[in-house]
């Protein structure tokens, strides 16, 4: 019977160290990190969510949804979904979120560059764990961005 319960006991341990793991992760940053390939047909986005695991376990997100759309009109640039990401305990983890964005749908995004106007977006979405949602969103500069291709 004691057996029974110093495993129980072990058992609701781990689960509350593990809650406390997954209520500890908190969201450090979220941005761009580059523009690349560069063609006629579009362009190649490369952002992150940052996120720290400041518990003492290792914790599963099921997913990271994600959208970058123009500032001025909401229109969606791209969208995407990471599945399954592990974030190991005292650690911080940065999910590269990658994304081919086409010229055709954002013929505004493509004028407003090519006029040397300022082009903002807004990376914005959720990290997704078992039973609750951590939002994020951030404005972007694309036009600087696109301005470090050339240097």
């Amino acid at each position: 019977m004691k057996f029974w319960h110093i495993l129980v006991g072990l058992v609701a341990i781990l689960v509350i160290l593990y809650l406390h793991s997954v209520f500890s992760v908190k969201l450090e940053n979220v941005g761009v990190n580059n523009v690349e390939d560069i063609s006629l047909r579009g362009f190649t986005l490369n952002g992150f969510v940052e996120l720290a695991n400041n518990g003492f376990l290792p914790v599963k997100i099921k997913r990271v949804d994600y959208q970058l759309l123009m500032e001025k009109s909401n229109l969606i640039l791209t969208n995407g979904t990471i599945n399954s990401i592990n974030l190991p305990a005292r650690k911080l983890t940065n999910i590269p979120l990658t994304s081919k964005i086409n010229w055709l749908p954002t013929g505004e995004f493509a004028l407003d560059l090519l006029r040397g106007k300022a082009v903002f977006g807004v990376l914005k979405g959720q990290v997704v764990f078992a039973f609750f949602k951590l939002p994020f969103e951030n404005r972007v500069n694309l036009t600087s961005e696109l301005g470090k291709l050339g240097k």
